[in-house]
């Protein structure tokens, strides 16, 4: 059995955990008493550590593989999301939890326009419409 494979469910319960856990974080945040950066800190960090062992055994190889100009773009990429979770985080102690999630999640409309005024890339029909 492919480990990709929906046979006994696994894969709907996983997504389902997965929209949960997303659902409500926002919630979540604004309930804790700690402060924003440590929140960002810790949401990563234990993110890193149920994804990293699974990342590690699916395909191992695929590191191995990687230049150290790979690494420092992944290592710029995880810089440019651990800013965005600590100004996300900031933003729930500054605003509703909806006002918050609404700002956090119209991010595609703002690439896109970015990415046109900037990189003059016009965004795909699908992107447009969401698909």
């Amino acid at each position: 059995m492919s480990f990709l494979s929906d046979e006994d469910g696994r894969s709907k319960a996983a997504v389902a955990v997965a929209i949960l856990s997303v659902s409500t974080a926002a919630v979540m945040i604004r309930l804790c008493e700690s402060g924003p950066m440590t929140v960002a800190f810790y949401r990563l960090l234990f993110t890193t550590m149920m994804v990293a062992p699974w990342a590690l055994a699916m395909d191992r190889d695929c590191f191995r593989g990687l230049d150290w100009k790979a690494w420092a773009r992944l290592a710029c990429i995880g810089l440019v999301l651990a800013v965005h979770f600590a100004l996300w985080v900031t933003s729930l102690g500054m605003t509703s939890v909806a006002n918050s999630t609404v700002l956090v999640t119209t991010h595609p409309i703002f690439v896109a326009a970015i990415s046109f005024a900037l990189l003059g890339e016009s965004p795909r029909r699908s992107a447009l419409i969401g698909a």
